[in-house]
């Protein structure tokens, strides 16, 4: 099966074909095109359905499966320790409060995703949750429908990039560095995922001042003493950051000294990426793309219930595959299909 994977971004979109074999995906093309991102913020369905029958032709035309993700600055991630709680009741007990977190008066109107969940010791376990607001799901539906595209997935990109790199042993940062705004992405093993956005500061002010790479220094610093309080770890100074930006090799030369110890790391990735044609610095750069791609391979490992490391990534559920052609009622066929493109659950 053959998939076009999309990033969209503030600056560009990175997209990826891919060939999902049983292990793993076969990278087939890899091309950088122009941003989306302004447009379905705005609920511009006529752009990016323009976007969506451009995007296509980089498969030659050939219809094929859709898979997208999106960045920080608009899916805010959370994780919640909980006691145990079965997957049907996630929704009910978690929605209320994500709604609450991001101050949303009307929780149908927050699409809410449950991309990752661990157990933990003494009857207790961690939730990942990843949400935007119904208005891009509802855009990129509308837009889909438009350009006759057939989306698959919807999800944030640093799940696409946890899947990219395997199976992290350790915590790891996405520091995705726009122009004007910044957004920070921890992920701890056994924990979940978190994310800031710092809106006042980009790789403008970074790249082009005396002091910003010490400024950026100190967003980094705060970034650790969030994390080690929120996560409750005693160390994390070490933590390596994988910067996801159209000037990443810029920002990690200016950056990559004494003030960050070599904490500015290139994501690495399993080897579940086949790319022969593809140098690691291309392969590397198109890591949300990629890992979009392998989303297919880890739902299958899980449902086959292989062997693989307690900690290994898996999708906490997904309804992808569920017949709509089986729901009647109008309202239940929108959800479902929303349920499609962000997650297994919805409010409305």
């Amino acid at each position: 099966m053959d998939i076009l994977s999309l990033s969209l971004r503030k600056e560009n979109t990175l997209a990826a074909v891919c060939t999902v074999k049983k292990k793993g995906v076969s990278v087939k093309a890899l091309e950088q095109t122009e941003s989306v991102l302004y447009s379905l913020m705005a609920g511009n369905v006529d752009d990016v359905a323009v976007f969506l029958m451009d995007a296509v032709q980089m498969s030659g035309g050939k219809k094929m499966p859709i898979y997208i993700s999106l960045p920080a600055c608009i899916v805010q991630t959370e994780y919640y320790e909980l006691k145990y709680l079965p997957q049907d009741l996630w929704h009910v007990s978690l929605v209320p409060q994500v709604a609450k977190f991001l101050h949303y008066e009307r929780e149908d109107r927050l699409a809410v995703d449950f991309p990752l969940a661990y157990l933990r010791p003494n009857d207790q376990m961690c939730i990942t949750a990843a949400c935007t607001d119904m208005d891009v799901i509802e855009t990129l539906m509308e837009a889909a429908e438009l350009a006759e595209a057939d989306i698959e997935s919807v999800e944030t990109e640093a799940v696409a990039a946890l899947r990219f790199m395997g199976t992290p042993q350790t915590g790891a940062y996405f520091a995705e560095i726009d122009r004007d705004a910044t957004s920070l992405i921890s992920f701890w093993p056994s924990r979940g995922l978190r994310s800031v956005t710092v809106p006042s500061f980009g790789y403008g002010e970074l790249l082009q001042t005396v002091d910003g790479v010490a400024k950026f220094a100190q967003t980094i610093a705060l970034f650790d003493a969030f994390v080690q309080k929120t996560y409750g770890i005693e160390r994390v100074g070490d933590t390596p950051i994988h910067i996801f930006s159209e000037r990443e090799s810029e920002i990690m030369r200016a950056s990559n000294h004494g003030l960050f110890r070599n904490r500015l790391q290139p994501i690495p990735y399993s080897d579940k990426v086949y790319a022969p044609e593809y140098t690691d610095e291309e392969v590397v750069t198109f890591a949300g793309p990629i890992g979009l791609a392998l989303k297919p391979i880890y739902e299958r490992m899980s449902e086959e219930d292989e062997a693989l490391p307690d900690n290994e990534l898996y999708p906490a559920g997904d309804s992808s595959g569920e017949e709509l052609s089986a729901v009647q009622d109008e309202t239940e066929k929108r959800n479902a299909r929303l349920s499609r493109l962000f997650g297994t659950s919805h409010g409305g």
